[in-house]
């Protein structure tokens, strides 16, 4: 609460009784606000009323009647809580869980775009002059029997040297 010395001191009046210093303060206050002094004026009167009204005496089991009726309460709560079906319970704890995973899910489905994209930049920005022609793999099958050839005739020379 952000209460101005002004509604400090004009509570305070309605209370106890101010020092001299208060009062002064108080009455400058009322003259320079009328405003102020029609709401202290009304709050005043508010409370000279309440105080000439007589004390209530309490019962003597008052506390004893407080106290059962807050039992009493927690019972009907704890009640109402077991009466509830599962889904009332569950749904607002599940909504919670299911918004976390859907926002799992989709942020890897983003970073999976994301790193795919940057695989895409880094495959066109390769300099295509570096990788070898196709003119290079014209004699691959040639070159991949010399060495089924080669590897057979090594075995066989191993065996005659032995």
């Amino acid at each position: 609460m952000n209460d101005t010395p002004e509604d400090e001191l004009m509570r305070l009046s309605l209370r106890a009784g101010l020092t001299p210093e208060e009062e002064t303060r108080l009455e400058f206050l009322l003259t320079t606000h009328p405003e102020a002094r029609a709401i202290w004026e009304a709050d005043h009167a508010l409370g000279r009323a309440l105080q000439s009204l007589p004390d209530v005496p309490l019962s003597s089991n008052f506390t004893a009647r407080v106290l059962q009726a807050v039992d009493l309460e927690a019972a009907q709560e704890a009640r109402q809580a077991r009466s509830r079906p599962w889904f009332r319970v569950l749904l607002p704890r599940l909504g919670g869980v299911t918004a976390a995973l859907l926002l799992a899910f989709f942020g890897v489905q983003e970073y999976r775009a994301v790193k795919r994209l940057e695989l895409a930049k880094d495959v066109s920005l390769m300099e295509m002059a570096k990788l070898p022609g196709a003119d290079v793999l014209q004699d691959f099958d040639a070159i991949n029997q010399l060495q089924q050839i080669a590897a057979t005739s090594d075995e066989e020379l191993l065996k005659a040297l032995q």
